[in-house]
């Protein structure tokens, strides 16, 4: 048996220790075959501390762009969907600390997920912070939602896009139709961006 075959048994272990080690230790034999199945032991563990180690370990793995597949992003995507807030929240850090193919990835979902999904894929883009990241952080400030609208112009201010100005004086000059709070935003970004 191989140390990678020893490790992704000890994952599944019933003692915490085992998995809090193996989750460690995989890291340092990171592969397709290994990233999901530190997502698959993720989805199921109890312990925070594990849970933890599991998270650090693939907040790794998001670097390494060649062991990535359309496969781990969905099944990442998918803990968007799911009611355990903290794998929410952990999933931002996980995908957020991702590079191009994450970005292509969650602007390819965009449009299709519902305001909420959404309202975490803009959180995830923010992470990111890249040249790619920005140009789908924009596809927020079309959004039906306003709410995704105000993280989008919140967001695209925080780094600095120039390209955001244009956009906000357009906002200003439709007051009339547009939420009050939606205005206000647009007034302080612009304000931030002079």
């Amino acid at each position: 048996m191989t140390d990678k075959e020893k490790l992704i048994i000890e994952l599944k272990s019933e003692e915490l220790e085992k998995r809090l080690y193996a989750a460690e230790d995989l890291l340092e034999l990171l592969d397709e075959v290994i990233v999901n199945e530190l997502i698959s032991a993720l989805e199921i563990e109890r312990s925070q501390i594990v849970k933890e180690a599991l998270v650090t370990a693939l907040v790794v793995s998001l670097k390494n762009e060649e062991i990535l597949t359309d496969t781990i992003y969905n099944k990442l995507f998918n803990f968007f969907k799911i009611e355990d807030e903290y794998l929410r929240n952990q999933t931002i850090t996980i995908l957020g600390s991702g590079k191009n193919g994450v970005v292509h990835f969650l602007k390819s979902n965009y449009q299709a997920s519902d305001k909420d999904i959404r309202k975490l894929i803009l959180d995830t883009l923010l992470l990111i912070n890249s040249i790619e990241s920005i140009d789908v952080l924009r596809l927020g400030l079309n959004d039906e939602d306003v709410n995704n609208q105000i993280t989008a112009i919140e967001y695209l201010t925080i780094l600095k896009d120039s390209h955001l100005v244009n956009h906000l004086k357009s906002i200003l000059k439709e007051k009339s139709t547009l939420e009050l709070m939606l205005v206000q935003v647009a007034e302080s970004a612009l304000q931030i961006l002079k």
